[in-house]
């Protein structure tokens, strides 16, 4: 009878200790830098950086000009975030503008494209337009979660991108991420 009850109470508390350890390995992944500090954030626990040979491979497909500058990645890189400083000079002023003018573009861009948020948010004071789109890709579906806001002479983009068969295990981990990024004036 005891061990039933102890056994009972481990498995209960199993999925909320496993949380709790993801949780404290999160909040003790390292800030990086970038823009010589001017922004911040914080990956997914357990992402690396992808060495600039993968980046050209994975996201250069169309010229390695498309591709991003910064990605950090799961271990088989299906689940990323990648960091794009686009020299594009868009003031605050202009990001309505700017926005559907991106819009328009993945439209033409991207097959099978499918919309699941077209907006402007408030990220640590900070203006960005937020595009989240289900889109095809070359032999997989893909989520796509984009941030961007002007930053001097070009646009700061963070594109939180994976899988849709790995999307429901990451997304949490890939929002609380993106709640982590600081841009200093």
């Amino acid at each position: 009878m005891k061990f039933a009850v102890l056994l009972f109470l481990l498995v209960a508390l199993l999925p909320a200790a496993s949380v709790r350890a993801q949780e404290a390995a999160a909040a003790s992944a390292p800030r990086v830098q970038l823009a010589d500090g001017r922004v911040s954030f914080v990956p997914p626990a357990g992402f690396k950086l992808m060495s600039k040979e993968d980046i050209n491979f994975k996201f250069g497909r169309n010229g390695a000009a498309y591709a991003p500058e910064i990605v950090y990645t799961n271990e088989r890189q299906n689940v990323s975030v990648a960091i794009t400083f686009a020299p594009a000079r868009v003031t605050p002023e202009q990001l309505d503008d700017f926005q559907k003018a991106m819009e328009k573009s993945l439209e033409a861009s991207i097959e099978r494209l499918e919309w699941l948020a077209r907006e402007q948010v408030t990220l640590k004071g900070v203006r960005w337009i937020h595009l989240s789109l289900k889109s095809g890709a070359l032999d997989t579906d893909v989520y796509n979660e984009m941030y961007m806001t002007p930053l001097g002479p070009k646009v700061l983009m963070f594109n939180f991108n994976s899988t849709v068969a790995q999307y429901e295990r990451h997304r949490e981990a890939l929002r609380k991420s993106a709640e982590t990024i600081t841009v200093k004036p």
